[in-house]
């Protein structure tokens, strides 16, 4: 299934894009087309910024294995869930993870790997594709605000950042 098609099925069920102007599957396919030859993907962002929807295109396209770290919000509580995540980012590639946590395991890596470089391709997407909910745009912020604070970092150890 192609981006178009995901995101008419996304129409489908009442996810309805936040702004009927932006181009999706034309920014998804720049994004991909920037991010081919990664092999450490993290997609970063808030709720409903297409983070899920990329991620499966990107591991249907690149073959490549994609973790959603979303699916560990019913087994951790919100400080132990990021430290799970920042665990699955210190494994060899190639993989994805994707994810609102992402931010923050990406800090807790930092701090837990002072002397390495970082390996990592970061797809930033914090603008949302579909309504947030009042909660939603709280927690986006939130999500900037942690990785504004390790972008410098990021990329000071070698990460590379495509701004979605």
């Amino acid at each position: 299934m192609n981006v178009a098609e995901k995101l008419r099925m996304l129409d489908a069920m009442d996810a309805v894009p936040f702004d009927p102007t932006v181009d999706i599957p034309a920014m998804f396919d720049n994004v991909l087309g920037q991010i081919a030859e990664a092999e450490q993907l993290v997609f970063v962002g808030g709720p409903r910024s297409g983070k899920s929807t990329l991620t499966a295109t990107a591991a249907e396209r690149f073959k490549r294995k994609a973790r959603h770290a979303d699916a560990l919000i019913a087994r951790y509580d919100w400080s132990e869930h990021s430290e799970e995540v920042s665990k699955w980012l210190a494994e060899p590639g190639p993989w994805i993870v994707e994810g609102v946590s992402t931010a923050r395991a990406l800090r807790k890596w930092l701090t837990a790997n002072p002397d390495v470089p970082a390996p990592f391709t970061i797809v930033y997407m914090n603008k949302a594709i579909q309504r947030r909910s009042d909660a939603q745009e709280v927690m986006a912020k939130g999500v900037d605000t942690v990785f504004s604070g390790i972008l410098p970092e990021l990329t000071a150890r070698g990460a590379k950042v495509v701004m979605a």
